[in-house]
């Protein structure tokens, strides 16, 4: 099979593009509008790139969300690196975990309207779960830096509730899961 890129060398560079466009592609319209003919228009590539490099789509949606979860990680992984470097006071923490857990302010909608479906793709939910492990460890790692008791489990799921229940109260979802995350630490 020729490489459709046309280029020796390129197919890692295009294949990489692909995943990047499959993944925005899930963060601003989740996992189903991911079609081949979006990423490639994405991505800038023919229609054919896409099922040259992707078995299905199932697999290019699994690579996109696994981008996702990887660039996530890393944000939860800086955050426990500061907090472990700074030993941090309560708001201090706070602030960390936001940072760890939470897109900018824009992107906060859509990634939880997309975490929201994201269980409906095998591939999506498998890479989400296991980026979420390596998550739960960095959050494990500022609260132990902090001194705090709380388990990492548990400022996952307060955050996430409170996330959900200020974007549906239109309220400030960061002030939101700061004020309830200082409640149980």
């Amino acid at each position: 099979m020729s490489d459709p890129a046309g280029e020796q060398g390129r197919g890692p560079r295009r294949r990489a593009e692909l995943v990047e466009a499959a993944g925005s592609l899930i963060l601003e319209q989740g996992p189903a509008q991911v079609t081949h003919r979006r990423v490639a228009a994405r991505a800038g590539a023919s229609l054919s790139a896409t099922t040259y490099y992707f078995r299905d789509l199932e697999e290019l949606r699994g690579e996109g969300a696994r981008l996702i979860a990887e660039l996530w990680a890393e944000q939860a992984e800086w955050a426990a690196e500061r907090a472990e470097e700074a030993r941090p006071d309560r708001e201090e923490t706070l602030d960390l975990l936001c940072d760890a857990l939470l897109p900018p302010p824009a992107g906060v909608r859509g990634h939880y309207e997309q975490l929201a479906g994201a269980g409906r793709s095998t591939a999506v939910a498998a890479a989400y779960r296991d980026g979420r492990q390596t998550i739960r460890t960095a959050v494990g790692r500022v609260l132990t830096a902090a001194g705090s008791a709380c388990v990492a489990e548990v400022a996952l799921a307060v955050v996430d509730g409170a996330v959900l229940a200020a974007l549906s109260d239109g309220r400030d979802p960061r002030a939101e899961a700061r004020r309830l995350l200082g409640l149980v630490l």
